[in-house]
Parts: structure tokens; C-alpha cells; sequence
């Protein structure tokens, strides 16, 4: 008898840790997305960025969403398609600007809306939006260099300048004493 108490009590522990550690994984991760409705848009880029099948999608930084596939229109000028699947409770508008972003510096690449004004209708699923190219880190290094290249050119004139003026005058720190 005390071989079946034992028994019991085992069977019990096994299902309450097993009940624990599936309650916990709903809690952390996102399992509760996946039994939820969606709906499928699609957006064309220029370029993906970096941007990997399953990123997220992104309202004021809530997750809506994923990329389900992405794939390269040769008939649109070798354009990046990409099918968002999104909650079907989330709200796309007509005038939404959808970009690709980064999170944080170097943090992973996922798919951004913004803007929308509260008069402009909902998008239909299925239907297709153009995404903005977002500036990328090279941009800004090459901007950043012909900003130094400017500066560059301004001191060697502010120089020529100085160096005319004392010829022409002398020095001018020199000569007021």
C-alpha cells in the first residue's frame, strides 16, 4: 500500500511541475499570438535591410504581428516583397507610413507603422502598401565625412583670410601695443 502512496504522490508532482512549466512558457514567451486571428498584407521595399523571415511587426512599439515571407519581384524592378501577417485585431490605416527599423543601435531589424490620422479609413487585408527606405548607418557616415570635408575647406579659408589680413595690416594682436 505504501508502494501505491508513493506512486500517487510522484504522478501528482510530475503533473503539477508539468502544469507549472506550461503555465510559465505561455507567460513568457508568445504562444498566446499564436492562436489568435490574423490577417496578410503586403509591402514592397527597395532592399529587406537585413530583415529575416518571422521579424516583427510594429505599432508605437507593440507587436502586431510577423513577417511570414519575403521574396525578391523581378517584374517590379527586382523589388523585396514582404507578407506581413498581422493580428486581426490590429488596426492598419490607409495613410500609415511602414518602414524598417532597428532596435536599439544594433538590436534586431522589424517592420514599423506610424503616422495615421483618425479620419483615414482601414486597409483591407490583402491589400499592398509601399514602404519608406529608412536611413542606414553608411548614409550617415558618408554624410558624416562630407560634413567634415565641408568644415574642412571652411578653416583652410577662415586661414587664407586671417593670413591676408596680416599682410595687408600687419598683426593685429601685435600692432595695438
Amino acid at each position: 500500500m505504501e508502494y501505491r502512496k508513493n506512486e500517487i504522490r510522484a504522478g501528482a508532482f510530475i503533473l503539477t511541475s508539468f502544469t507549472i512549466a506550461v503555465v510559465m512558457l505561455f507567460a513568457v514567451s508568445d504562444l498566446q499570438g499564436m492562436f489568435k486571428k490574423r490577417k496578410d498584407y503586403k509591402v514592397l521595399f527597395l532592399s529587406n535591410e537585413g530583415l529575416e523571415k518571422n521579424a516583427n511587426i510594429r505599432i508605437s512599439g507593440i507587436r502586431i504581428g510577423r513577417v511570414s515571407s519575403m521574396r525578391v519581384v523581378p517584374e517590379l524592378g527586382g523589388k523585396v516583397e514582404l507578407t506581413l501577417n498581422v493580428f486581426d485585431d490590429a488596426v492598419i490605416k490607409e495613410d500609415m507610413k511602414v518602414s524598417i527599423k532597428t532596435l536599439g543601435l544594433v538590436g534586431k531589424k522589424y517592420v514599423d507603422f506610424s503616422g495615421g490620422t483618425p479620419e483615414s479609413k482601414p486597409l483591407k487585408p490583402g491589400a499592398v502598401l509601399y514602404g519608406e527606405e529608412s536611413l542606414k548607418i553608411e548614409d550617415l557616415t558618408r554624410m558624416g565625412l562630407e560634413v567634415v570635408n565641408k568644415l574642412k575647406g571652411v578653416s583652410q579659408n577662415i586661414e587664407k583670410i586671417v593670413q591676408n589680413v596680416e599682410r595687408t595690416f600687419g598683426d593685429p594682436v601685435l600692432s595695438k601695443n
